[in-house]
């Protein structure tokens, strides 16, 4: 083996302890530009079409027979579950993304502000992610901490906070 490149050493397989993974294989395929194209495993399906920039453009997931279609435009997300649609519209200024204005299928309009973990871009003790989301009233709807990797801090119990009112 050379140490010409980076790519010289890959991963061919791994053995692990009994139950780490789920039993159902899961099979990916990649389009022309590397990018993945399909998810299948069991009865759930991910399909993913990409634009000629190579973004995401729109999915579609079915699993259990409901099937939930994502269009991408813009600044807008189209979410239709089983022929109902959503409509999120993401709205951002100056320091990014600060919240989500989401239209139901029965017409009823709402807002969600999102809070990162600084507030402003200059400051370099956070990433600018995302860790809460709050309603018009500022109640809390969610809170999700993460560690400089990304990993959800305390996953299994306390990393995702669900507020009901």
């Amino acid at each position: 083996m050379s140490n010409d490149s980076a790519f010289d050493i890959a991963l061919t397989s791994a053995t692990t302890s009994p139950g780490i993974f789920p039993p159902a294989q899961q099979v990916i395929v990649y389009n022309a530009f590397d990018k993945v194209s399909s998810i299948t495993k069991g009865n759930q399906m991910l399909l993913i079409t990409y634009g000629h920039h190579r973004q995401r453009i729109s999915q579609q997931y079915t699993a259990a027979g409901i099937t939930t279609t994502k269009v991408y435009a813009g600044a807008c997300e189209y979410i239709t579950i089983n022929g109902q649609p959503t409509t999120h519209t993401y709205l951002s200024g100056l320091e990014g993304l600060f919240a989500v204005v989401v239209k139901e299928p029965n017409g009823t309009q709402y807002i969600r502000y999102i809070h990162t973990d600084h507030t402003s871009t200059s400051i370099s003790t956070g990433l600018g992610s995302w860790n809460t989301i709050t309603d018009a009233g500022g109640n809390r709807l969610q809170e999700i901490n993460f560690d400089a990797c990304s990993v959800k801090l305390g996953f299994c119990e306390r990393s995702v906070k669900v507020y009901k009112n």
